[in-house]
């Protein structure tokens, strides 16, 4: 192996062991092309995001500005997925996302986040929502920090480089994690309070009813599809932040 192939593997790798420290089957995987500036201004961007989130730019969905690689089943996989992909001219810079599905304060109250089903359109997905991760990102007008990764990158001479978010939910305090919890419920509204209701219940069959209501009127039904997974895999395992709505979705 050459110096060349051996940076390259040790980005990759570095990637990999990153990915390895999430809890398997419940992250949702992203990325987001950096697309503007030479290398270095690249990084800077990427750097801005890590630490202060990533803009929506007043899209519906993280699908707006991020491609969903679907579920942290295969971290090598996934690892070489997000290795190989670029948007845009010049050298690859691409910000990781990680959103675990759901999310608990101290007391075991559970916000069911989800995450959108893998799809790597590039273009045009800003106007549907898929879960309620999307409504709050759509509240805070952005991804959180929380929710970065890292940045995985490629330098000019073609080396690759992982650098991780010392800042991401995974390392977060306890502490930190309630603050946080409590940033994400204060941005839910009441259709996302109602979706959480329904999923941390298992009532896929109102979920269900729901979805052919949708579909009669012509409603995109990504967000409860979404829902009845969640619901199927979580769904009376956790407490939610508040009561069961009498009149459910509206």
């Amino acid at each position: 192996m050459n110096f060349y192939q051996a940076s390259q593997s040790k980005g990759l790798n570095d990637l990999k062991e990153r990915l390895n420290k999430l809890d398997l089957g419940k992250y949702g995987i992203g990325v987001h092309g950096v697309d503007k500036g030479d290398t270095d201004e690249k990084k800077s961007i990427a750097i801005s995001i890590s630490n202060e989130g990533l803009n929506l730019n007043g899209s519906k969905s993280i699908l707006g500005t991020a491609i969903s690689l679907g579920t942290n089943y295969e971290t090598g996989y996934l690892a070489g997925e997000i290795s190989e992909y670029k948007f845009g001219s010049g050298k690859m810079m691409s910000v990781v996302i990680a959103v675990p599905f759901f999310i608990q304060n101290g007391d075991q109250k559970t916000i069911f986040l989800g995450f959108p089903q893998r799809n790597t359109v590039r273009s045009g997905q800003q106007y549907q929502e898929h879960c309620i991760l999307d409504r709050i990102c759509g509240r805070l007008r952005k991804i959180p920090a929380e929710f970065v990764l890292g940045y995985f990158y490629e330098e000019d001479d073609g080396t690759q480089h992982f650098v991780e978010n010392l800042a991401h939910y995974s390392y977060l305090s306890d502490v930190e994690k309630e603050l946080f919890y409590d940033s994400c419920y204060n941005n839910m509204d009441d259709i996302s309070r109602q979706f959480n209701v329904l999923i941390s219940n298992g009532k896929i069959r109102e979920l269900a009813v729901l979805k052919t209501r949708m579909q009669e009127i012509g409603m995109a039904t990504y967000m409860v599809d979404t829902a009845i997974l969640l619901a199927r895999q979580y769904g009376l395992t956790s407490k939610t932040p508040e009561q069961p709505s009498e009149k459910g979705i509206e």
